[in-house]
C-alpha cells in the first residue's frame, strides 16, 4: 500500500513569552485505495471471482441500480437481502462502494454463499 507523508503542527513548548511554539513533523497518512483495490486486499481469497461478478452485474459503477428488481452497487445486491449483512443492519447505503464490497464479501462467506449471485457466476 502506498503512504503520503503529510505534515503535522505539534506543539512542542511554550516561548518565554508564553506563546506557544509549533513544530512540523511528517506523519504518514495511508494511501486512499479504489473499490478494486480495497476488494483484493481486504478479500483475496473471494476478490477474482467477485470482481467478475461485479464487471458483469455493474461494470464497477457504484451507483448502478436495476430498474425492474431495484438491485443496486458494485454488487447489485437487493434491498431485502441487503438488510441482512452488517453495513446494511448499521444503516449504511449500498450505493457506498467500500460498503458493498463488504455486505457482498459477507454474503458469500456467512450468508449462503455465491447463490445471491446464480445468474451472473457462471463464467467467473
Amino acid at each position: 500500500m502506498a503512504v503520503v507523508l503529510a505534515g503535522a503542527l505539534l506543539l512542542s513548548s511554550l516561548s518565554s513569552d508564553g506563546a506557544p511554539v509549533l513544530e512540523t513533523e511528517e506523519v504518514p497518512v495511508p494511501a486512499v485505495l479504489s473499490p478494486r483495490q480495497y476488494l483484493f486486499a481486504s478479500y483475496p481469497s473471494i476478490a477474482p471471482r467477485m470482481a467478475c461478478v461485479i464487471q458483469k452485474e455493474s461494470r464497477w459503477d457504484p451507483v448502478a441500480q436495476n430498474p425492474y428488481s431495484g438491485a443496486a452497487g458494485l454488487t447489485q445486491i437487493l434491498l431485502s437481502t441487503w438488510l441482512t449483512t452488517p453495513p446494511g443492519r448499521r444503516g449504511e447505503s449500498r450505493f457506498n462502494a467500500y460498503s458493498n464490497l463488504d455486505g457482498a464479501a459477507w454474503l458469500v462467506t456467512a450468508g449462503g454463499g455465491w447463490r445471491h449471485w446464480a445468474a451472473t457466476i457462471g463464467g467467473c
